[in-house]
């Protein structure tokens, strides 16, 4: 979970340096909605992995990775690496997202991380650094391996699964595209 919430966050701050201040707003991780993110047409979600680690995501459900109802939905992958010298702790994360939030925001902020268990009043617990070692985004759109509640047969649900992301290098895209795309569908700029 540490790592998965330290990700998501990695995320509301890349948006928020790159003029997108919705990542707060659309950040849906913490109340287990289809993806981690999700705006009224873009879709973001994250997966949080050790950078040694396989090239491989598990995906929670048939929904996950569903862009049906969306104009665009991306998959990012963070690699990070355990660095407890030189690392950012989970708590510096927390501080530094809320330091990029506006004063309406936080509270829904702050709300959230109590949904996924964390307090502020912790932060001594969660001490362990990690360091973002590599950043891959996915454009996950008609081709990309994935299971779609349409394609299952009726009455087959809680669908878990994995994917391998060399299997995904056709769908690379960028944070700049990414960027794009929710400044298009999101703030309705070109």
């Amino acid at each position: 979970m540490v790592i998965g919430l330290w990700g998501e966050l990695q995320l509301i701050q890349e948006l928020s340096s790159r003029g997108i201040s919705i990542g707060a707003d659309i950040w849906n991780g913490p109340i287990k909605s289809a993806q981690d993110f999700q705006g009224r047409n873009i879709a973001v979600e994250v997966k949080t992995m050790a950078a040694d680690g396989s090239d491989v995501v598990n995906i929670s459900s048939e929904a996950q990775l569903d862009d049906n109802s969306r104009n665009a939905l991306f998959l990012t992958v963070f690699r990070i690496e355990r660095n407890d010298a030189n690392g950012i702790s989970l708590p510096e994360m927390v501080e530094k997202t809320v330091a990029e939030l506006s004063a309406q925001q936080k509270g829904r902020f702050y709300a959230a991380l109590l949904c996924l268990g964390y307090s502020p009043d912790d932060a001594a617990l969660y001490n362990k650094g990690y360091l973002l070692q590599e950043k891959q985004i996915y454009q996950v759109k008609a081709g990309f391996p994935r299971l779609l509640r349409s394609d299952l047969p009726q009455g087959v649900v809680g669908i878990k699964y994995q994917i391998s992301l060399r299997s995904c290098v056709s769908f690379l895209s960028d944070l700049d595209f990414m960027i794009s795309t929710i400044k298009e569908y999101e703030y309705e700029q070109s």
